[in-house]
C-alpha cells in the first residue's frame, strides 16, 4: 500500500506493522472480512485510508484462499494428530463412502440395534451414542 503511494517505510514501520498485526488480531478475532485490521494498521502508520478502497476489490478473493487454507488445516492436523497417536480407526476412514455423508457406519445399517436392544429401546439415539463412544474408547485402549 505504501508502494502505491509511494511512501517509504523504514524498518521501525515495519516493526509496528507486525506489532499492530499481532495485537490487532487477537482484538479482531470474531470479525470477518480485513476491514478493520487494515484500517488500523494504515492509520497507525500514518498512511492514507483511501487504499482500504483499493484492497476491498481484492480482499473477496483472497478471503477465500484464507479461508480454504483454514479448512484443509482444520481437517487435516487432527487426522494426523489421531494417526500418531493410534486412536484413528483406519477401517472407517478408509471404507467406501456412499448416501450420507455424516453417517458412522460402515456396512450400511444404523449402529441403534445393539443399543435398541440392551436398553429395551426406550433411549434410542442416545444409548447408541452412547455405545458408540464406549466402543471407541475400548478400541482406544485395546
Amino acid at each position: 500500500m505504501a508502494q502505491f503511494f509511494g511512501i517509504q517505510l523504514d524498518f521501525t514501520q515495519y516493526l509496528l506493522i507486525a506489532l499492530v498485526s499481532v495485537l490487532g488480531s487477537a482484538a479482531t478475532a470474531g470479525t470477518t472480512g480485513a476491514v478493520v485490521m487494515l484500517t488500523l494498521t494504515l492509520s497507525t502508520l500514518g498512511l492514507p485510508l483511501a487504499g482500504v478502497g483499493l484492497l476491498l476489490a481484492i480482499d473477496p478473493i483472497l478471503d477465500m484462499g484464507r479461508t480454504a487454507v483454514n479448512v484443509a488445516g482444520q481437517a487435516l492436523i487432527p487426522t494426523i494428530v489421531a494417526k500418531r497417536q493410534g486412536i484413528l480407526d483406519e477401517s472407517l476412514y478408509n471404507a467406501p463412502r456412499s448416501g450420507d455423508p455424516f453417517t458412522d457406519d460402515v456396512d450400511g445399517t444404523a449402529d441403534t440395534t445393539v443399543a435398541d436392544s440392551a436398553d429395551g429401546g426406550t433411549s434410542g439415539g442416545a444409548a447408541a451414542a452412547a455405545s458408540s463412544e464406549g466402543r471407541e474408547l475400548a478400541d482406544a485402549k485395546a
